[in-house]
């Protein structure tokens, strides 16, 4: 059998394994009860391929399968794709350059990337947040003029209302629902 152990081939002998005759004067140090089954046999010659060797013919490291094995992997995140900074051939991908208008947003320098570069549609020309933040009613931020947008009270609770405890309710236009408050003396 050809086995490599830390870039070095070797050949292993059942003779070396089991310590017989001239090879066990040649190789006491690969005589091994791996098992601990107090016998020095076959099955000691498993677990020595299985922990400490790699097939000759074994192909090395396979890209993707989320061990980096250098020197050929640089990175291995698990997959084959490019463009997620290990690319497919599990090389360290260089970040692309910063384009706003391309609809990736690569912080810290685009707070937006909305795909164009166009003013006026939230996302400037230049990726950043232009202006003050849109009102939507159901997107879950609480925008004057809205009182309320889904959980966001916007800081207030019944308490800040008037109203002695209880919760506070969000009605389908965005406007405080205070019967659910209490108001015990």
């Amino acid at each position: 059998m050809c086995y490599w152990i830390r870039n070095a081939l070797i050949t292993i002998t059942a003779g070396m394994l089991l310590g017989s005759g001239a090879a066990l004067a040649a190789s006491n140090a690969c005589k091994a009860d791996l098992t601990a089954d107090g016998v020095v046999n076959f099955a000691d010659l498993a677990v020595l391929k299985s922990v400490f060797f790699q097939r000759c013919n074994d192909p090395g490291p396979t890209c993707g399968d989320g061990i980096a094995q250098g020197p050929t992997e640089q990175c291995d995140d698990g997959n084959v794709l490019d463009g997620d900074g290990c690319s497919s051939t599990c090389s360290i991908e260089v970040p692309l350059p910063v384009v706003c208008g391309n609809g990736i947003a690569q912080g810290p320098t685009e707070q937006c990337d909305d795909g164009n570069v166009g003013d006026g549609d939230g996302c400037s020309a230049t990726c950043t947040i232009e202006g003050p933040l849109p009102s939507v009613c159901g997107d879950g931020l609480a925008v004057t003029p809205e009182q309320c947008d889904g959980a966001d009270f916007g800081g207030q609770d019944c308490l800040s209302l008037g109203h002695t405890g209880g919760e506070l309710g969000c009605a389908a236009d965005c406007t405080i629902d205070s019967s659910g408050c209490s108001d015990l003396l």
